[in-house]
C-alpha cells in the first residue's frame, strides 16, 4: 500500500512539474489552493476573457452546449505534455469564458488535457460552439467530492454560477477512481459517496446529468472490480448515466503507466463521443443544448440526435488499440 500511495503521489508531482511544450501563455499563472492538506496548483488564465453575455452575442447566437469536467488527474491536465495540441475549447472560470488550448484553467497539472479534444468533436457533430466548467485535481478521492467537502463545495460554486450566467450545463462528466481504487475503499463506500455527489448536483438548476466513466487502473493498480462495479450499481438512467470504459486503455495509450499520451487522449475523447451520443436524449433533450432565439433544439441539432451512434466519418469511433493485451 505505501509503494501505491507513493506512485500516486509522485504522479501528481510529475503532473504539475511537468514540461511545458504546447501550453499556452496565458494559462500558465498559477494559483494555490490547499482543500487536502497539500499544496494544490491550479492552472489560472492570464486574460481577461469575456463575460457570459458577450461571448453568446459573438459566438453563441444560435445556441451552445456546456459541460461540466471534474474528477482526478485523468480530468484535469496531466495528458503527456508534450501531446500535440491541435483543439481549442471554451472554458468558464469564475465567470468569464476564455479561450484554452491543449491546457485547461481551473485544474492541476501542466500537461495536456482530453477536454478540448471531445469538444472539438462535439462543435463539429452539434455545429455550436461547447463550453467547459473544468474543476479536477489529482489523486482525489469520491469523498473529497462529498457536498461538505471543499471541491464538493467549489463544484456547487461553479455550476450555480454557470446557471446565474445562463450557462447552465447539460451533464457533468466525471472522471474519477483511481485513488480510490489504491486505497482500497470498499464497492458500498464509493457508490455512496458518487451518490451524494450526484444528490447534489440534481439540485443545481434544471440539475445536469452526472455521466460517470470507469477507470480504476494507474500505475501498479491493475483494474479494480469493486470500484468499477460501484461505479455502475449508481447508474440509474435517469440522473446518473454510464460513462465509458476506459480501464480498457491499456500501457500503449499512457505516458508514464497511468496518465494519457497523445493517442490515449484521442482515444478517450473518441469514447466520451460515441457515450454521448449513444446517451442521445438523455442528455441533449433535457433542455440543455441552449438556443436564445427559441426554447427547441434547432432540426439539425435533432437530426444529430436521431441518428445516434451513426456518426459521420470525420467523428466516427477512432480509437485503434495497439494489441489486444492494451484493452484488457
Amino acid at each position: 500500500m505505501i509503494k501505491l500511495l507513493l506512485a500516486f503521489i509522485s504522479g501528481v508531482a510529475l503532473g504539475v512539474l511537468s514540461g511545458r511544450a504546447g501550453v499556452p501563455d496565458k494559462l500558465l499563472k498559477l494559483t494555490a489552493i490547499r482543500p487536502l492538506g497539500r499544496k494544490v496548483i491550479l492552472n489560472t488564465p492570464t486574460d481577461s476573457g469575456l463575460t457570459a453575455n458577450d461571448w453568446r452575442r459573438s459566438y453563441a447566437r444560435h445556441g451552445h452546449i456546456t459541460l461540466v469536467a471534474f474528477g482526478q488527474s485523468q480530468a484535469a491536465n496531466f495528458g503527456e505534455p508534450d501531446a500535440l495540441a491541435t483543439d481549442s475549447v471554451w472554458a468558464l472560470y469564475n465567470g468569464r469564458v476564455h479561450r484554452s488550448g491543449g491546457v485547461m484553467p481551473g485544474v492541476e497539472g501542466t500537461g495536456m488535457s482530453v477536454w478540448p479534444r471531445l469538444a472539438t468533436r462535439l462543435e463539429h457533430y452539434f455545429g455550436k460552439p461547447v463550453v467547459v466548467l473544468p474543476i479536477a485535481v489529482g489523486a482525489t478521492l469520491a469523498e473529497d467530492w462529498l457536498p461538505s467537502a471543499y471541491l464538493g463545495r467549489r463544484l456547487r460554486e461553479i455550476i450555480e454560477s454557470a446557471v446565474h450566467s445562463d450557462m447552465e450545463p447539460s451533464a457533468a462528466l466525471l472522471m474519477l477512481g483511481e485513488a480510490d481504487a489504491a486505497k482500497g475503499t470498499s464497492h458500498h463506500v464509493f457508490a455512496r459517496h458518487l451518490r451524494e455527489v450526484a444528490e447534489q448536483i440534481g439540485r443545481i438548476g434544471r440539475g445536469p446529468v452526472l455521466v460517470v466513466a470507469r477507470e480504476t487502473r494507474c500505475y501498479d493498480v491493475p483494474a479494480t472490480d469493486a470500484i468499477r462495479n460501484a461505479q455502475r450499481f449508481i447508474v440509474n438512467n435517469t440522473s446518473v448515466l454510464a460513462g465509458p470504459d476506459l480501464d480498457q486503455l491499456g500501457p500503449g495509450f499512457r505516458w508514464d503507466g497511468c496518465h494519457f499520451n497523445s493517442m490515449g487522449l484521442d482515444s478517450v475523447s473518441s469514447l466520451w463521443m460515441r457515450t454521448l451520443l449513444t446517451l442521445g436524449d438523455s442528455v441533449w433533450l433535457r433542455g440543455r443544448i441552449a438556443d436564445e432565439q427559441s426554447d427547441e433544439i434547432d432540426s439539425k441539432s435533432q437530426r444529430a440526435i436521431a441518428r445516434g451512434l451513426q456518426l459521420t466519418p470525420k467523428l466516427a469511433f477512432s480509437a485503434k488499440f495497439r494489441s489486444e493485451e492494451d484493452v484488457r
